[in-house]
């Protein structure tokens, strides 16, 4: 892992970085450190995304040969877990 927590002396917490071998954060309460680890997070996902969903738009498959269009993604839902639950998402999905 390329960060570590550390208690600092004032109760407080910091967090090491050992990218660039230096403190990044510091005088931090756990749930400051949560929000800035969520927040990152929160990028990181949403440019992910992003990128999946415009390949997506341009007929690019952002998974390779694994990528499923609506159609067969229905069949292997019928095929692992029967009509029933087909229709089901079906339902869920053309509300």
């Amino acid at each position: 892992m390329s960060h570590q927590i550390i208690k600092q002396p004032n109760d407080l917490y910091c967090v090491w970085s050992t990218v660039v071998d230096n403190v990044i954060y510091y005088d931090c309460t756990a749930l400051e450190i949560i929000d800035l680890y969520t927040a990152k997070s929160k990028e990181e996902h949403t440019a992910k995304v992003n990128e999946i969903t415009i390949k997506l738009k341009a007929g690019i498959k952002p998974y390779g040969q694994w990528t499923m269009d609506f159609d067969t993604m229905m069949e292997e839902i019928k095929e692992r877990h029967g009509k029933d639950e087909a229709n089901n998402v079906l339902t869920m999905i053309v509300k």
